[in-house]
């Protein structure tokens, strides 16, 4: 009897650790947002797009500048891009 204790607790004692560090990787994905969550387009909105100047001259450098609110709970980083008709226009 002494022994089936003793397998028994050993056992136990090699697989709680396993299972603390998975629940614990699970509580600080949920902790600090590292999940598969993602955003979705309907949570971003652009609140404010400016172009300076306005209007512009042919030739002329133009700067946008533009203001983007995030209703979810997660990080998102967005990359814009600026088209001219059917082709990006890129910086340099």
């Amino acid at each position: 009897m002494k022994k089936w204790w003793m397998i028994i607790f050993i056992g136990c004692f090699l697989i709680t650790p396993v299972l603390a560090h998975a629940q614990l990787d699970k509580l600080l994905e949920g902790l600090l947002g590292k999940g598969d969550e993602e955003v979705g387009l309907e949570q971003l909105k652009v609140t404010q797009l400016e172009m300076v100047p306005d209007p512009a001259r042919e030739g002329q450098r133009i700067a946008f500048r533009a203001t983007i609110s995030n209703s979810s709970r997660n990080h998102v980083r967005v990359v814009l891009a600026v088209m001219d008709r059917d082709r990006v226009v890129s910086p340099r």
